[in-house]
């Protein structure tokens, strides 16, 4: 039990706002990204996130059971935006109007994004993809919709996580940086063409 008492709680105040421009720069975050780097703030705000989490239970020890529902989504959403990335980006090498993926099924996203990733590559290692594709479908498996470790139970009152009893969050932090290292670099690599095709054809104009 908490020994804090009532009148020293932090209290709503007359005049509180949440989005404001502080005095002290250093706290300001910036959000005017522009193109493509919009997508990869999001997707590696999301990360970032997740990362900071899991070191703070590696130095308290402490906290785990509860940081473990949103250490896990994070890493969740950044893995849907960082593959939605890599379809459009695709669809932008390839000159196909964009088609923003409304869905949140993650072995879906990745079937379509590892169709991109192998025909602007297709000479680069199916290993790689391989191993990417295990840790996909095993997310896939534990949360197909991006629901599991938002909510206890789903929407049809089925317990979440019923079959799960731990979790390590220094292996999950460990592998998702793996798998970030090489999906983060395709999507740099990919945005890099756009670039360099744009210059040209700006060139050649």
């Amino acid at each position: 039990m908490s020994n804090t008492k009532p009148e020293e709680l932090p209290w709503p105040q007359p005049g509180d706002q949440l989005f404001v421009v502080g005095q002290d720069a250093e706290n300001n975050a910036w959000l005017k990204w522009r193109g493509d780097e919009r997508w990869a703030a999001y997707a590696e705000g999301y990360k970032k996130a997740a990362d900071i989490l899991v070191q703070r239970v590696q130095d308290t020890a402490s906290d785990q059971d509860f940081l473990v529902y949103p250490v896990c989504f994070l890493y969740r959403h950044y893995l849907e935006l960082r593959l939605k990335s890599l379809i459009m980006v695709g669809q932008q090498l390839r000159r196909k109007n964009l088609q923003f993926p409304k869905h949140h099924e993650v072995w879906k996203l990745w079937r379509e994004s590892r169709a991109v990733l192998e025909q602007t590559w297709p000479d680069g290692p199916k290993i790689d993809l391989d191993n990417v594709e295990a840790c996909i479908r095993e997310f896939a498996d534990v949360d197909r919709s991006s629901i599991t470790f938002r909510y206890p139970s789903a929407k049809d009152g089925k317990e979440n996580l019923s079959n799960v009893t731990h979790i390590s969050l220094r292996n999950l932090s460990q592998v998702m940086g793996r798998l970030a290292s090489l999906l983060d670099c395709a999507f740099d690599g990919m945005s890099e063409m756009l670039c360099i095709r744009g210059q040209a054809e700006d060139y050649l104009r």
